[in-house]
């Protein structure tokens, strides 16, 4: 009983010291940007980490930004199946960078290693566009 008591007291206390130490973590700042203020109408482009939810055949946002070497991940907060895929009108571009499903309830991840502007499509709805600029 007193190893199991010593136990979970260890388990609270290294949980109480991750939450402080993560308090005053650095934040990622994006070159003459803000963290704390992404530009309007994109994506958090402050960390290497954007998360768009695909929901009511839409995605949302619609534009975002992450530095080179960044992590989009598209999030299926719908009813239906969906697609993120390089591309537009619900056409991969010939050989595309990314074309994932995306089952109601999952979410899939890419990591943008280029500069550039990358159109995104659904290819089941071809309406669902949206835009990735990763910057250098």
């Amino acid at each position: 009983m007193r190893t199991r008591s010593t136990f979970f007291a260890s388990i609270i206390a290294a949980v109480a010291f991750a939450a402080c130490a993560g308090a005053d973590s650095p934040q990622l700042t994006p070159p003459g940007g803000d963290p704390a203020t992404p530009p309007a109408g994109t994506g958090d482009a402050t960390g290497q980490q954007v998360t768009v939810t695909v929901q009511n055949n839409m995605f949302e946002p619609q534009s975002v930004t992450v530095p080179r070497g960044g992590h989009v991940t598209w999030s299926n907060e719908d009813q239906a199946n969906h697609t993120a895929t390089h591309g537009t009108g619900g056409e991969a571009h010939g050989d595309p960078l990314f074309d994932m499903p995306l089952s109601p309830g999952t979410e899939a991840s890419y990591t943008f290693a280029e500069a550039g502007s990358f159109p995104v499509t659904c290819t089941i709805h071809p309406r669902m566009q949206m835009d990735v600029t990763v910057t250098p």
